[in-house]
């Protein structure tokens, strides 16, 4: 019986081990502080982890100096807590702050729990220290408050965003979709939720958008950015820059696409009317068969060999190209002899391609008589006219050389008047669509790209930045050049439009007419101004014209000179019409600021070039009405010095028979 019994006792202090250490383990995996007070203790002793945490003098604290540091709002409730808990009254609070001078604040959840002892109460301390919990919950505010401000501010930049911006499901349909977006495609908000994008995407388009779909769903790509076509409500196709990113939960899980969509259709027209000047200017150089049409770096090394140079000299294009003329093309005696020649004339040596290229370089062209080889090493009179291709700030980018063979001896004297002068014509109309091709080169790798490359950093920046402050600065920054490069197409698809020439329509016009018109239209700056404005169309009273380009060349003229007045004198305007050699002119002349054409002659008619500090100037108009004077075969001129005046003098194309009336 007695083993019995001691067994267990063992087996009961076995148990009570176990739930002891039980109790420890839990304690200090949940930061739990715990000790019993007695009946009849006079002072209730924490345990010394609980002092330590708290950072209290171990030696020296009691339960007095517990209850002093507990904040003032908790420290009366804890006080009477223990009275009542004397009393048989449980006691729980779930937060109870404790803040020594010079500590970080502490947080505990505290119960205090009565145990019958005979007539009182023994009593049990529980602390939890929840301080690492509730740092963690504010933490979770502060991130949620932090992501519903952020969701705010991109909520705010996508429904103001100025391309269209949509949210789109791994099926691609339309989740979410701003007002721009609707506007380029001419849907409503609702009836885009009935479709996906497949619905809306070119056939020819659709398998590279779901591939790369694909891709980013899989893992592979984070996001994309292609060029692809949408067909709008009306039916017509829009061209579209895409961009996509993919959105996962913090779990990877994936939620929506973010698709930005801007409109390009009108750069894509640009482009394609880029790609019809390149094709007329080939078609240009295969139809003369007969005519030799090279064009050579500023060295000679040859880049262009029509079909009539492989007609005459037996060369294909392929075997010429890259080599330089006067190794294959030029008769070395030839070149010597005008060498020669040349270093005499201008007093410096002149040898190798400079022999060729020399006078063209000081001059518009050169034009004179030179023998050429043959690949099979015959040589033949070829006469040439050679004009220096120049680049935008007016330096020589190449050389342009159009030549017939004139070995005919007998007809040579008669051909070769009629020859210059075709050859001429010729050079001009290749070096009018070369300077078209090379402006609109220039605009659309420059004024084009910058814009386009300046949004995609700022959508990068938006996306990355936090603060809303910063975000809204960016879409402010965004809407400008948004701005921006919707006024340089705008301006670029008006001069295409121009060049095309589909709706012009000749007819006569009268000068005094549309002067009186222009007159009218600027009534209100003439009188705020008190400009003066005289005219005098006594030598030639009308003209054949597409009437519309006439009234915009001068309010363009007319507005200029009234805009970029002196200040220090009354505007003065005098218009015009002139006829000198059997050349009629128009001029528009005034007394404003003038131009400084030195250092502004080869940008005078740039797009967005200005010479003057003017809030309204937008270096558009002199670039419009050249295009539309040019595209009647005229050409415009200016003479002008600083606080003098300007003048321009614009030279009408030349008919066949004129009186002082107009054509006959």
């Amino acid at each position: 019986m007695q083993d019995r019994n001691e067994n267990l006792g063992d087996i009961q202090l076995s148990s009570l081990s176990y739930e002891t250490k039980a109790l420890e383990f839990v304690s200090e995996l949940f930061d739990i502080y715990s000790w019993e007070w007695r009946q009849g203790e006079e002072e209730i002793h924490p345990p010394s982890e609980l002092i330590e945490r708290i950072g209290l003098n171990e030696k020296n604290s009691s339960f007095h100096d517990l209850i002093s540091v507990i904040d003032p709002e908790h420290a009366s409730e804890f006080a009477n807590a223990i009275q009542e808990a004397k009393k048989g009254i449980l006691f729980r609070t779930e937060e109870l702050r404790i803040t020594v001078p010079g500590k970080t604040p502490l947080y505990f959840k505290v119960g205090i729990k009565p145990i019958p002892s005979r007539k009182e109460y023994n009593l049990i301390f529980l602390f939890q220290d929840i301080t690492r919990v509730r740092s963690a919950q504010e933490m979770g505010k502060k991130i949620e408050n932090s992501l519903s401000q952020s969701e705010r501010t991109f909520i705010g930049a996508f429904e103001n965003s100025g391309i269209g911006m949509a949210l789109v499901s791994d099926k691609g349909k339309w989740l979410k979709v701003n007002r721009k977006l609707c506007e380029m495609l001419g849907y409503t908000e609702e009836e885009l939720f009935t479709k996906t994008f497949q619905d809306i995407t070119h056939p020819d388009d659709l398998s590279k958008d779901l591939n790369r779909v694909q891709a980013m769903l899989e893992g592979d790509i984070d996001s994309y950015k292609i060029e692809k076509r949408y067909f709008h409500k009306n039916g017509e196709t829009i061209w579209i820059n895409l961009s996509v990113s993919i959105v996962r939960d913090q779990f990877g899980k994936f939620l929506y696409f973010v698709s930005q969509i801007e409109d390009i259709t009108e750069k894509k027209k640009a482009e394609e009317s880029l790609l019809a000047i390149n094709y007329e200017m080939r078609q240009i150089l295969d139809s003369a068969t007969h005519v030799s049409i090279i064009r050579t770096d500023p060295n000679g090394m040859i880049q262009l060999f029509s079909r009539g140079a492989e007609n005459l000299f037996g060369y294909k294009a392929e075997e010429i190209v890259g080599q330089y003329t006067t190794e294959y093309l030029h008769d070395l005696e030839d070149t010597l002899k005008r060498s020669k020649e040349l270093s005499n004339s201008l007093g410096t040596e002149i040898r190798g391609f400079d022999t060729y290229s020399e006078i063209a370089k000081r001059s518009t062209y050169d034009s004179r008589v030179w023998r050429y080889k043959r690949k099979d090493g015959s040589l033949f009179p070829m006469h040439l006219v050679l004009t220096a291709v120049r680049g935008q700030n007016s330096e020589i980018t190449g050389f342009l050389g159009i030549g017939t063979d004139v070995s005919g001896s007998v007809e040579y004297q008669e051909r070769l008047e009629e020859t210059k002068r075709q050859l001429e014509a010729l050079t001009e109309q290749l070096s009018r669509k070369n300077a078209q091709l090379l402006n609109y080169a220039h605009i659309t790798s420059h004024n084009l790209r910058a814009p386009t490359s300046n949004l995609i950093s700022l959508v990068e920046l938006i996306e990355e930045s936090k603060s809303q402050e910063d975000i809204l600065s960016l879409v402010g920054k965004f809407k400008v050049s948004v701005n921006y490069l919707q006024e340089t197409l705008n301006s670029l698809v008006e001069v295409l439009r121009i060049q095309e020439g589909n709706n012009r329509k000749i007819e006569t016009v009268k000068f005094r007419s549309v002067l009186d018109k222009i007159l009218k239209i600027l009534e209100g700056q003439i009188l705020e101004t008190h400009a003066e404005v005289r005219f005098d169309f006594s030598a030639l009273e009308e003209w054949q014209y597409d009437k519309v380009y006439m009234e915009s060349i001068l309010l363009n003229l007319l507005s200029n000179s009234i805009k970029y007045r002196s200040p220090d004198r009354t505007p003065k305007i005098y218009i015009q019409s002139q006829i000198s050699e059997g050349q009629a002119y128009l001029i528009v002349e005034d007394n404003g600021l003038g131009i400084d054409l030195k250092k502004y002659q080869s940008k005078l008619f740039g797009l967005h070039k200005t010479f003057h500090r003017h809030p309204d100037a937008k270096g558009v108009g002199l670039f419009l009405t050249k295009s539309q004077i040019e595209a009647l075969d005229g050409r415009i001129s200016v003479e002008s010095e600083l606080n003098k005046g300007t003048k321009m003098i614009i030279e009408l194309y030349k008919p066949k028979v004129f009186s002082s009336n107009g054509i006959d």
